[in-house]
């Protein structure tokens, strides 16, 4: 180098060092302190992750550091404790969210999805029914099993009830006195029958009368002792009242009369081989009577005794005439009374020549009776 060319190379160098912070190179000078990096007091959001699903930051907070080297202070950032997470939740989890279900007795089911809630449409109600709702059920019920039981919400299920809806009345094909009266004297009432569940009337009267009240009839009856006997009977309140006649020897009996005793062995009436018979009002009648007389021989023994059986205002049949002891079989024919009720066939005696063709004789019952005569 040239000596002429030392000042200008100098002055060159002390350029460029002045650019780069130096007067001169005579002497170094004092650095400049570097800008503070924060101002105590501030706060950023830092780099470090935080939060429920670490997608929050740690909040740095500027605070004056002392270099325990150099013993000069400089401000610097640092973490703190408070996160900054907008997040409200742990992704996947799940809370019971809103009310839900028929009676609000569940909850909608609220999934955690990106930090926050998101409530789906999942109920946990199992209610089937709204409380106090009715409904037609499934439980056949009714008279004719034509209705169902009426089922009510309780505590969100069904529970049958005892209503039915079943309209039914009666059950299919039973009876049952009807309303309308029927009868002999209106004492009865017409059969109801049951048919699709309703009462409709039959033409069946119920009717516990046998008789027409006041009405009277006469008819034969089985006495006591396994004869044959007749009544009066008398309609009362729908009831026979009955007047018995039981003869204990109709038609084999004996009486002493004038000093005779006559003994009838048997009556045959109408042909009916008993002494009593029942027939219609002028209709033919027969009449058959055997048995025998004994003169006992205390009244009259020689006078000439008949002995007969009569029906009185209707027949005579003379059984004899005769002084001492005979048998008879006597028959005859005779009309029936056109009134009905009951005759009495009795019988008489006397002393006359020959058998008296009269008709007179007792119309009342007596232990003599021989033979009873219903005309209907």
């Amino acid at each position: 180098m040239l000596p002429n060319q030392t000042p200008l190379l100098l002055f060159g160098l002390c350029l460029v060092f002045s650019i780069i912070g130096c007067e001169n190179t005579s002497a170094p000078s004092t650095p400049n302190p570097p800008a503070p990096v924060c101002l105590v007091g501030e706060a950023q959001l830092g780099t470090t992750a935080c939060g429920l699903n670490g997608g929050g930051f740690l909040e740095q907070t500027c605070t004056e550091v002392t270099d325990p080297e150099t013993g000069s202070s400089v401000n610097q950032w640092a973490d703190s404790e408070r996160c900054i997470d907008e997040d409200v939740c742990v992704n996947d989890e799940t809370q019971e969210g809103s009310r839900c279900g028929i009676n609000n007795e569940g909850f909608l089911t609220q999934r955690c999805e990106n930090g926050v809630w998101v409530e789906s449409a999942e109920c946990s109600g199992t209610d089937v029914c709204s409380n106090g709702t009715l409904q037609t059920g499934a439980q056949i019920c009714g008279l004719n099993d034509e209705g169902f039981l009426v089922e009510k919400c309780e505590d969100g299920a069904w529970v049958d009830t005892a209503e039915c809806t079943g309209t039914d009345v009666c059950v299919n094909g039973s009876t049952q006195a009807g309303t309308e009266a029927c009868g002999l004297n209106d004492g009865g009432n017409f059969e109801e029958l049951c048919s699709e569940g309703e009462w409709s009337q039959t033409e069946t009267c119920v009717d516990p009368d046998v008789c027409v009240n006041e009405s009277t009839e006469v008819v034969l009856v089985r006495c006591p002792n396994d004869s044959d006997g007749v009544a009066n009977r008398t309609c009362v309140e729908g009831a026979w009242n009955e007047d018995a006649i039981c003869p204990e020897r109709l038609g084999n009996l004996s009486y002493t009369a004038l000093g005779r005793r006559i003994s009838f062995r048997s009556v045959d009436l109408n042909g009916t081989g008993t002494p009593i018979t029942q027939a219609q009002a002028g209709s033919r009648i027969s009449l058959r009577v055997t048995g025998s007389v004994e003169n006992l021989r205390t009244s009259c023994p020689g006078c000439v005794t008949q002995f007969y059986v009569r029906l009185d205002g209707v027949m005579n049949l003379c059984l004899g005439s005769r002084t001492g002891n005979w048998s008879f079989s006597e028959s005859t024919t005779f009309t029936a009374p056109e009134a009905p009720g009951i005759y009495y066939i009795n019988p008489t005696q006397s002393w006359q020549y020959n058998c008296v063709a009269s008709t007179a004789v007792s119309t009342e019952y007596s232990e003599r009776t021989v033979a009873i005569l219903v005309v209907n």
